[in-house]
């Protein structure tokens, strides 16, 4: 690898030097001689120990440094007795020194040492990252700490966490499957987007943070697409390792905003996957931020087309950046919903008073209600849109407590309308893409409403069991459906107005007209 090496300090205060473009092998002693530091203690978590004894080998054959040992206990969301023991470790052994090697998970154990160690008075090691991810975390002064009494993250700002060098080797992120590759890159892609949103409302933007934020959104969207084919791709990641270090330096001046409280809230209290919570995240809090946030949503659009092009995706990111995201995510296999990481729809709730009582940057003022649809949405898995329309919900619990989605003219404009139910696993918004394929587009004058089903499902369990075992969510669908007829009753006639339902939906449709009747255009079930 006869790549030129860059070295840059970046930061507030000019605190974090990068070296970039040269194994880690070949500048790393040198780099640790030249800070002046020399007893060093090697952090990593138990996926990552192959590595980092190469690093702790490296470090006990140099006669200018002393190797005092690995550190191989790294969790996600850095537990308080975790980051306590790694302390007390890095003290016992005499080390004054931490290299961090791995994702966020390692490098949020590094920061947890060195704010414990300076809140207590004591020595703060020197930090050094090699990041195996594209976590981005090492280039910010944020921390994250589990809280004292267990029900969450603590998360902060403080200079005593920013770590002194950051050495990006894309050949140490070879082997990453895409699984653990694409989140990790929607995450980083997560650092600038929220970045945006305080700039939105502030009374200058300077225009060096501006470009660099945009050109880590275009670097981490074009290393996505080329990921997603091909997860080795050495190009790509060398731009997806260059993409995560903007990302994170540029959310370290800029700022948070709801995206990160929301990131932080629902991994800290529930411990949830933390890139794939960011990934699923990403999009539905670009669409709930779409309207307040014109400048913001314009900026990423911009970048999003330059890193995504015009003529590749399905959803032009200049229109929706949004649907971009969304459209983006469901197309390279990324974690789309928090259903999926065991998340209850009862606990968003909790999620919700924790975000309202926290100060949080948002150009949109944060409501109830429109934190909870947000966080619905991304329960469910529901495709992003800063161009969306719902119905209100038609009830406060069960199905008919989500929103339906609505596409064409408004009721009160249209000319005929189809009620579209989507079956097992589906979505309201995939619903009407499948109507709107089906019928080549969308007929002049034809309003199309959806609703959404809890968990994805009309009823538990397939078609064929007892009706007793698919109970009480069949009675609640087929009420709930019957209610939605009775609304769309009020501005289009019935004769006008068609049922379409896929898979379970059809089953739904049959049955709800079975057993209430009344007039109607017709019934399609797929």
């Amino acid at each position: 690898m006869n790549e030129t090496i860059e070295r840059m300090r970046v930061g507030p205060k000019g605190h974090t030097q990068v070296i970039s473009g040269a194994p880690w092998a070949e500048v790393l002693t040198p780099a640790l001689v030249e800070l002046g530091h020399r007893r060093v203690l090697v952090l990593c978590s138990a996926g990552r120990r192959a590595v980092a004894e190469q690093v702790a080998t490296q470090l006990a054959e140099h006669p200018g440094l002393d190797a005092r040992g690995l550190f191989a206990e790294a969790e996600a969301h850095v537990p308080r007795a975790l980051a306590e023991r790694a302390l007390a470790e890095l003290e016992a052994r005499g080390a004054d020194t931490l290299i961090a090697v791995g994702g966020g998970a390692v490098i949020g154990l590094a920061k947890a040492v060195a704010l414990l160690a300076t809140r207590a008075g004591r020595a703060r090691p020197l930090l050094v990252a090699l990041p195996t991810t594209y976590a981005g975390s090492e280039m910010t002064a944020i921390w994250g700490l589990e809280r004292d009494d267990g029900t969450g993250k603590q998360v902060g700002r403080d200079e005593a966490v920013r770590f002194e060098l950051a050495i990006y080797d894309p050949a140490l992120t070879a082997g990453l499957p895409a699984k653990l590759a694409l989140p990790s890159l929607f995450n980083a892609m997560a650092h600038a987007v929220d970045a945006l949103y305080p700039l939105e409302q502030a009374e200058s933007r300077p225009a060096t943070l501006v470009a660099a934020i945009t050109e880590a959104i275009a670097e981490l969207s074009a290393a996505i697409t080329a990921l997603g084919r091909d997860a080795q791709d050495g190009a790509a990641r060398r731009k997806a390792m260059v993409g995560a270090q903007r990302a994170g330096a540029v959310l370290d001046r800029a700022g948070m905003s709801l995206h990160h409280k929301l990131a932080h809230v629902l991994g800290g209290r529930w411990s949830l996957p933390h890139a794939a919570t960011h990934t699923i995240l990403l999009p539905q809090v670009v669409a709930f931020m779409a309207r307040a946030a014109p400048w913001a949503n314009a900026a990423l659009g911009e970048a999003l087309t330059k890193g995504l092009g015009r003529e590749r995706p399905v959803v032009d990111p200049a229109a929706d950046p949004a649907a971009a995201l969304s459209s983006l995510a469901r197309e390279v296999g990324a974690p789309v919903d928090l259903l999926e990481l065991g998340l209850a729809r009862d606990q968003l709730d909790a999620a919700v008073d924790e975000v309202l009582a926290a100060a949080v940057v948002s150009p949109r003022p944060l409501t109830r209600s429109g934190l909870r649809e947000l966080l619905d949405d991304a329960w469910l898995g529901r495709p992003a849109s800063g161009s969306r329309r719902r119905l209100a919900p038609l009830a406060r619990s069960g199905h008919g407590s989500l929103p339906a989605a609505l596409a064409g003219p408004p009721l009160a404009q249209a000319q005929a309308a189809v009620i579209a139910v989507h079956g097992r696993g589906g979505t309201a918004e995939a619903v009407i893409a499948q109507l709107e394929q089906l019928l080549a587009g969308l007929p002049e004058g034809l309003a199309i409403v959806a609703p959404q089903a809890e968990a994805r499902r009309w009823y538990p369990r397939g078609f064929a069991q007892p009706v007793a075992r698919n109970q009480p969510e069949l009675d609640d669908a087929i009420d709930q459906l019957a209610a939605l007829r009775r609304h769309v009753a009020t501005q289009v006639a019935p004769t006008r107005t068609l049922l379409f339902g896929f898979s379970q939906g059809a089953c739904l449709v049959l049955d709800q007209v079975a057993r209430s009747g009344g007039p109607l255009a017709g019934v399609v079930a797929i």
